[in-house]
């Protein structure tokens, strides 16, 4: 079974999702449970699946991290020029249960292509550690799957791409739809630890990780980054943990008003500081 996140444990880890007050309000959240069901429907679709060469669990699923907020990532190795059926499959029955699948199909035939393959090196070092944790589904995705070359570069490149898509979003609040607005905040919520895991793994030159988690990530930023980059951190992740208690009341008591103000709040505190990091790391 999937080792569920405990109250106490959630202010310590980055827990993703921005939901919608309507899915708040009816329920379209995920029960934790549910993220066990999808783990075993997984393996009952995908292990007897003659295309599917192999599969792994990532993520908060492995790591023991799981919560409403929760994706449920995995990646699968496939053969033939169309997506296996067992795939869709998969994919409606996660969504029924308010499960968002993040399924990462690669097609073999550039899996391990270093030159065409989507894996990066941060992600391969992910995909190791999944597997020493328990994620293989079947098979042996380490010995098909190569990532691209050039770790070095991984890190400005993410920095990069993410202050271009802040800075398109970031005057655009205001006039998003409600929708738009949860998925704009995802990002930024998410950005700041995922940038700091990157500048990990690249300064300390440790590729073959034992531990990828939020409080991993904090304690190495420590030993590797500036006074003022720790300082920036932390201040860009407390809107998220901020949005987590406040979900946790929601989902107890939905109000709608205090509900869509508190988002729009997050993501005003969120934005300008999370790109204050992102170009602090950028220019290192």
């Amino acid at each position: 079974m999937i080792r569920l996140v405990s109250q106490a444990e959630r202010g310590q880890r980055p827990l993703g999702r921005v939901f919608t007050f309507e899915e708040v309000k009816a329920s379209r959240t995920p029960g934790l449970s549910a993220f066990d069901e999808v783990a075993a429907e997984s393996c009952r679709l995908l292990v007897p699946a003659k295309r599917v060469v192999c599969a792994l669990f990532c993520g908060s699923v492995v790591s023991g991290s799981v919560t409403v907020r929760s994706d449920f990532d995995m990646v699968a190795v496939y053969l033939g020029k169309k997506q296996p059926s067992e795939f869709q499959q998969l994919h409606e029955f996660a969504a029924a249960r308010h499960v968002p699948l993040e399924l990462i199909p690669i097609d073999k035939r550039v899996a391990g292509r270093a030159d065409a393959t989507m894996v990066t090196p941060f992600f391969w070092c992910h995909l190791k550690l999944a597997a020493r944790k328990g994620g293989v589904i079947k098979g042996d995705p380490l010995s098909w799957i190569v990532p691209r070359a050039g770790i070095e570069d991984e890190q400005g490149e993410y920095a990069d791409i993410k202050i271009a898509r802040l800075e398109k979003w970031w005057p655009a609040l205001g006039v998003m739809s409600e929708a738009e607005l949860c998925r704009a905040l995802q990002k930024a919520l998410e950005a700041p630890v995922h940038a700091a895991r990157k500048f990990v793994i690249e300064r300390s030159g440790e590729l073959e990780l034992q531990d990828d988690s939020k409080s991993w990530v904090i304690e190495g930023f420590r030993q590797h980054a500036t006074r003022k980059e720790q300082g920036l951190l932390g201040r860009a992740m407390k809107p998220d943990e901020s949005y987590s208690l406040a979900l946790d009341e929601q989902l107890r008591n939905p109000d709608e008003l205090s509900y869509r103000h508190m988002v729009r709040k997050t993501a005003e505190e969120a934005f300008p500081v999370t790109l204050e990091l992102l170009k602090s790391l950028a220019a290192v």
